[in-house]
């Protein structure tokens, strides 16, 4: 088996998860740089693989995020900031900088998502991890799995 068809098996296994109470809910991917290139090298040897795991948005962790699509209004400011998205799971593929798990921690206090998968492409330092623990576990409502 070659390092591409293992790496695209993780991947459809990590899409697969969502919390028990949700079955087959829509969901958000969420990623850095480094793994949107993974992302990027992988998608094509599956055309339907986010259809087929119900991922209907996928976005930058860093990046400006517009808001849902609906009417612009002359009075809009931009960038807006984001909207809660309901009944959706974001699953964040992220390398754990303190830089992405404080915009982690910054989400689920606003309570953007119902719940959240984080999965760091490299082993995630104690001081990170536990910061981002904390954080979330004083920040919001979402469901948080790590």
């Amino acid at each position: 088996m070659s390092i591409r068809s293992q790496q695209l098996e993780a991947l459809e296994r990590l899409l697969a998860l969502t919390p028990s109470s949700q079955g087959d809910s829509w969901k958000v991917l969420v990623f850095d740089k480094s793994a949107r290139d993974t992302v990027a090298l992988l998608a094509p040897l599956r055309k339907t693989l986010w259809r087929d795991h119900n991922v209907t948005l996928k976005m930058l962790v860093d990046g400006v995020r517009a808001p849902l699509p609906r009417v612009a209004l002359a009075t809009d400011k931009w960038p807006q900031p984001r909207e809660r998205i309901a009944d959706v799971t974001a699953i964040y593929i992220v390398q754990p900088t303190p830089a992405n798990c404080a915009i982690i921690a910054k989400d689920v206090a606003a309570g953007l998502y119902d719940s959240i998968n984080i999965n760091f492409a490299l082993p995630c330092p104690r001081p990170v991890f536990e910061k981002l623990a904390k954080d979330v576990g004083t920040g919001g409502n979402a469901h948080a799995r790590f």
